[in-house]
């Protein structure tokens, strides 16, 4: 169980950290590089790169650290829940045969049948008959007010966004109706364990008369009723001899046929009340425990992909330096004029471009400055790059070019960061805001935001951006 319950938390894990990110990000980069350490995982599938961050996201992320927490908060409050909801159905079913059996000193057998065991063997019907119908589209009233009640204990471990990533997760099985039954099986279990003691209760410290009552029915439907129901039930000798078809029919009332009666309809629970939700149980336990092997990311969500192709760009490109430091080499061509050292250095600006569409064309060579122009960064290694670049040549100002149109994630602000980690005035150019949709323009606005850039560093055309950097001094003293 242990080995099933970890692979359940690790992809409730993912699940949980991809509703996150829909509306905000993680800061990853410490994971990422603790998997691009990790030789092993260049032969690991894009799954397996995706759990592995997930949990070393866990270990390093204080938020996602919180919701591994939270998983494991919300499945104790899970069984604790569980725990009170069969209680509350032992005494339903106990106030079940109270209602029936306290009500007088006679009981009505069709009555006391169809109410401690029709109910719940037509629902149990209804339940497999929809389970193996339509598996995913089933409700359930029992398991839905343990799921309400647990919603409600769990607000605090933060349960509708858990609550709701773990539906996800179960219902790409194709069985979720299976994972729902077993709470479903293990109430009525309860209720009708409840019965079962109840009934006994009465039978011990109470004497009853057994009747039938009809209108437009004959006798013989009474008699044929009670014969089919007693067959298996009275063939057991636990149960011992049913009411025979004289006493059904003559509604006899000795002290014998009261004990018959009353083992017919004790035996009427078990065998069809409480042995078939068992056998479902078990059914239902083993489909799920099957269902667990089958849970996998949905690489049909974008999220998925793109996330897989990120990690894997950067576990192959590595961040290690290859090349050793040679130490202090000394030089074989011409020394340098010493004039040259006595020329003041330029402070270069530079823009760069990121996963810009329709860049338009820049002149790096109009600006009053010396401006360098860095490619469009598409990919994680243009990203190195470009970064290195930039902490080879430093500059003071540096004007970020952004597509608003092109999600925000939290691979582009991480990357952003580290572009602001070098240089000393920073501005953001982002592009295409009226064409972009609703969402996206609020995730970078919120993002830049979010890392400290004031509105009015923020351009919303090129030319102004172009001009702000034109504009800087570029000359150091």
């Amino acid at each position: 169980m242990s080995e099933s319950w970890s692979r359940i938390e690790k992809f409730w894990l993912v699940e949980a950290l991809e509703q996150v990110e829909r509306h905000g990000y993680f800061e990853d980069n410490e994971a990422l590089g603790c998997l691009a350490r990790d030789a092993s995982l260049l032969e690991a599938s894009d799954e397996e790169l995706i759990v592995r961050r997930a949990l070393e996201l866990s270990v390093r992320d204080p938020r996602a650290s919180k919701l591994r927490t939270n998983i494991g908060h919300l499945a104790t409050s899970a069984r604790r829940v569980l725990i009170v909801c069969i209680l509350v159905s032992l005494l339903a079913g106990m106030s079940a045969a109270s209602a029936i059996f306290g009500a007088g000193s006679s009981i009505n057998v069709m009555t006391a049948w169809i109410a401690l065991v029709g109910i719940n063997l037509l629902s149990l019907m209804l339940t497999v008959s929809m389970v193996l119908a339509v598996p995913g589209q089933m409700q359930f009233s029992l398991p839905g007010a343990w799921l309400w009640l647990l919603g409600r204990v769990g607000r605090k471990y933060n349960a509708p966004l858990l609550l709701r990533s773990l539906g996800t997760l179960v219902a790409r099985t194709g069985k979720i109706g299976a994972f729902l039954t077993n709470v479903s099986h293990i109430l009525w279990i309860a209720i009708t364990a409840g019965a079962i003691a109840g009934c006994l209760w009465f039978f011990l410290f109470r004497q009853y008369a057994f009747v039938w009552e009809t209108t437009i029915l004959s006798k013989g439907f009474f008699v044929a009723f009670t014969d089919l129901v007693g067959r298996i039930p009275c063939t057991v000798e636990l149960f011992g001899p049913c009411p025979s078809a004289s006493d059904v029919a003559d509604l006899a009332d000795s002290d014998e046929t009261r004990k018959a009666w009353s083992r017919w309809l004790l035996g009427s629970i078990i065998v069809y009340g409480l042995l078939p939700r068992m056998a479902a149980l078990f059914a239902s336990l083993w489909s799920s425990r099957r269902s667990i092997g089958k849970l996998s990311v949905d690489f049909t969500n974008p999220y998925y992909f793109l996330l897989a192709k990120r990690i894997r760009e950067r576990i192959s490109s590595g961040d290690e330096i290859v090349d050793p430091d040679p130490g202090n080499v000394t030089p074989t061509g011409s020394s340098p004029s010493s004039g040259a050292c006595d020329l003041p250095r330029r402070v270069l600006g530079a823009i760069v471009p990121f996963e810009v569409r329709n860049l338009p064309d820049i002149d790096a060579t109009s600006f009053k400055s010396p401006v360098s122009l860095l490619k469009n960064v598409q990919t994680y290694a243009g990203q190195q790059h470009a970064l290195q670049l930039l902490s080879t040549a430093p500059v003071s100002n540096l004007l970020f070019i952004a597509d608003a149109g092109v999600s925000a994630d939290r691979g582009v602000f991480r990357f952003l960061r580290q572009v602001r980690e070098r240089t000393t005035n920073l501005k953001v150019a982002l592009l295409g805001q009226d064409d972009a949709r609703k969402d996206k323009l609020e995730n970078w606005v919120d993002g830049l935001e979010e890392m400290g850039i004031a509105h009015q560093d923020v351009f919303s055309q090129l030319e102004p951006a172009l001009d702000w950097l034109s504009n800087q001094e570029g000359v150091s003293s």
